[in-house]
């Protein structure tokens, strides 16, 4: 197994730091009746870890605090050396299910007054697929994971993020095109759009970028 995670371990924690995490977290997946699982899962659970000490590692600052940007606390974590792999996998995990909670908030405050003005990728992806998103996401044991297919595109990239940073990136970028299409009324949106393209409603293309065509 030792040759399976080489290349998907963390430089700064060797894999014997690692593997007890994934004992651990193995004998939770399976309600500790058994520590024994396939391949494939023990790799979903090692991916699982990763991402939680990356969310650490990413939220570390250079004077070497961690800010808890998602609580109304000012709250700092001291970071003067180095931690224990599982350490820094515990605070990881608690801060991937703060951003889960704060993008299901922001999720909620967005749909308080969204219009998806006629696009069903819009549609499709924020009513349909999102609460689908919430209602599954296993923060403890696929944290990397979303299985959410963002049909409506955006115009700004998601790079490389994953699992809740790919859905809270997404989020944020949803609520500042909405705040920018409400300065129109939603019947020009609508005309602009239907100017653009007279089945508008099915193409998969930014209603942003629609009107910023606009003359």
């Amino acid at each position: 197994m030792g040759k399976e995670f080489a290349e998907k371990t963390e430089p700064d924690y060797p894999l014997e730091e690692l593997l007890p995490l994934l004992s651990r977290l193995a004998e939770k997946y399976t309600s500790f009746e058994s520590s024994s699982i396939t391949n494939e899962c023990a790799q979903t659970l090692m991916e699982a870890i990763l991402y939680c000490i990356r969310e650490y590692e990413d939220s570390v600052e250079m004077d070497g605090e961690i800010l808890d940007s998602f609580s109304k606390t000012d709250t700092k974590i001291q970071k003067t050396e180095k931690i224990p792999a599982s350490n820094a996998y515990q605070r990881g995990y608690e801060l991937v299910v703060q951003k889960a909670k704060a993008a299901n908030q922001l999720y909620n405050k967005i749909m308080e007054n969204f219009s998806d003005y006629g696009s069903l990728a819009l549609h499709d992806t924020m009513v349909e697929e999102m609460p689908k998103f919430f209602l599954h996401y296993d923060a403890r044991f696929a944290p990397h994971k979303d299985h959410l297919l963002l049909a409506y595109p955006i115009t700004e990239p998601l790079g490389k993020t994953g699992g809740i940073d790919r859905v809270y990136q997404y989020l944020c970028y949803i609520e500042k095109e909405q705040e920018f299409l409400r300065k129109f009324p939603e019947g020009y949106v609508q005309e602009v759009c239907k100017a653009y393209h007279k089945e508008y409603e099915e193409l998969f293309i930014s209603l942003t970028e629609i009107i910023m065509m606009e003359p």
